[in-house]
């Protein structure tokens, strides 16, 4: 069962543990450097458990009625261990939705990681994503160098590098020129784009100090001067260029050409080299000029995307009597090869269907009620084989657009509120072993597992 616990300062221990231990994690997410600006933002981040154990984390922010995945950081969603599977990341979006729900947030802003990122596969989210059909707000364009496959320098490039030599542009590694290059990079944002750098001289030092492996300049030097530079985020699998720039001095005599083309060569322990985007305006704008560069040192098309959906509202179940109209309808829900595999429901005939439906009314062992959203009918629920002071749970969503909105659990509390009014004493239920997520959800509703039967599993709850 996964469960959400809001991230709290007492909890920096476990986060960056949960960090260091993921799939996808890296040190932009240690709480090192996401709490540099932590006055900007309101943190509103998670710690993930599965059956009570740390398995991820989940950066994150508010702003109003929307949470965001944390906009102090490049990108972000779920951080997640090895561990965890594809339906506990279904069910973890289904827990986040009801925390978001319950304070009053209305929508969701996501910024997956970029596949280059992970150490591993980690893409489970984009599907959680897809079933929440989930609008691409963003996709911004980076250039990036497979180093599995590299592709040779451009022949304007080559030629930015043999002019920078004749220049005796030197190329130097060390963060301790960092108010040098900012001076740089500061005038060009300030003359190009009247703007600022994301990072202020004193917190990328505060960053780059507390972060000496990951955050790397490179600074090229015409005599004493520095006329441009990049400073690199070493990820796990990736070099980034978070900032890069050059004097008006550094562009005419091809300085980046020469710092890339010995940064490149330096850093082929890793499996990336990630220049960094060329859009605007959330990436539906190209910067033809800027692209063509970084095309230029042989890189091609990596998509940083960001997503957005709609918080649901929870529906309004209404639990009706079991009509001819739902005997139709669960006619065509249960031949669904899935539903009828999930529910272990049996080949049936038309003729069969209607002779159980018409002994329904003589029958004290069975109760079994329709369930509306609204004015849809989606599924049925019941309780059959009434013993004594036991029978037997069982409940399905027939309209599978509503699956994933977490609905069975209100099945089940349905059911059993029905139990307790005809004076049972327990319930039990059977499920195929492979339903994960049916087994969690039940599991949730306080049903235990105590025995197989045939293919099928036994749970069973007191009441």
């Amino acid at each position: 069962m996964i469960e959400l616990e809001r991230y709290t300062p007492a909890a920096k221990a476990d986060w960056d543990r949960a960090v260091i231990q993921s799939r996808n994690g890296d040190f932009l997410f240690m709480r090192d450097y996401m709490d540099y600006h932590q006055a900007r933002f309101r943190d509103y981040s998670f710690l993930i458990r599965r059956n009570g154990r740390m398995e991820g984390v989940l950066p994150g922010n508010v702003d109003g009625k929307v949470w965001y995945s944390h906009q102090g950081l490049s990108f972000g969603g779920i951080l997640i261990s090895p561990k965890v599977h594809s339906a506990d990341v279904l069910e973890l979006f289904e827990c986040l939705e009801k925390a978001l729900c319950a304070d009053g947030i209305e929508k969701v802003v996501y910024k997956p990681i970029p596949w280059i990122y992970p150490g591993m596969p980690a893409q489970e989210d984009l599907y959680a994503l897809f079933l929440r059909s989930s609008r691409l707000k963003e996709r911004r364009l980076s250039s990036t160098i497979d180093y599995s496959n590299r592709l040779a320098f451009s022949e304007s490039r080559k030629g930015g590098v043999r002019k920078a030599k004749r220049c005796d542009i030197q190329i130097v590694e060390s963060n301790e020129y960092l108010p040098a290059f900012w001076e740089v990079l500061e005038e060009n944002l300030r003359q190009k784009y009247q703007s600022v750098p994301v990072h202020s001289l004193d917190e990328i030092s505060l960053l780059a100090e507390r972060f000496p492996e990951n955050i790397r300049l490179f600074t090229a030097h015409e005599g004493e001067e520095v006329v441009g530079g990049c400073l690199f985020y070493l990820f796990r699998n990736v070099v980034h260029c978070q900032y890069i720039s050059a004097s008006v001095k550094g562009k005419a005599d091809g300085a980046l050409d020469l710092l890339f083309q010995q940064a490149v060569e330096r850093y082929q322990r890793f499996r990336f080299f990630d220049f960094g985007t060329s859009t605007e305006n959330g990436g539906r704008v190209l910067n033809e000029a800027l692209i063509f560069q970084k095309e230029g040192f042989g890189g091609r098309g990596i998509a940083y995307d960001v997503y957005e959906f709609d918080i649901a509202v929870p529906e309004k179940l209404i639990f009706s009597d079991f009509t001819e109209d739902f005997l139709a309808l669960s006619s065509t829900w249960l031949r669904d090869p899935e539903i009828a595999r999930l529910t272990a429901t049996p080949s049936f005939s038309a003729e069969e269907q209607q002779t159980w439906f018409k002994s329904l009314a003589a029958r004290n062992d069975y109760r079994i009620w329709g369930i509306h959203c609204g004015s849809r009918k989606i599924g049925a629920c019941g309780l059959k084989n009434i013993s004594g002071k036991s029978a037997e749970y069982w409940g399905y969503i027939g309209e599978k657009e509503y699956w994933g909105r977490g609905l069975g659990k209100r099945l089940v509390s349905y059911c059993i509120e029905q139990a307790g009014k005809l004076g049972l004493s327990s319930l039990y239920l059977k499920v195929i072993p492979e339903n994960t997520r049916a087994r969690r959800l039940y599991l949730a509703s306080g049903f235990q597992e105590s025995g197989q039967e045939a293919n099928m599993l036994i749970m069973t709850l007191s009441l």
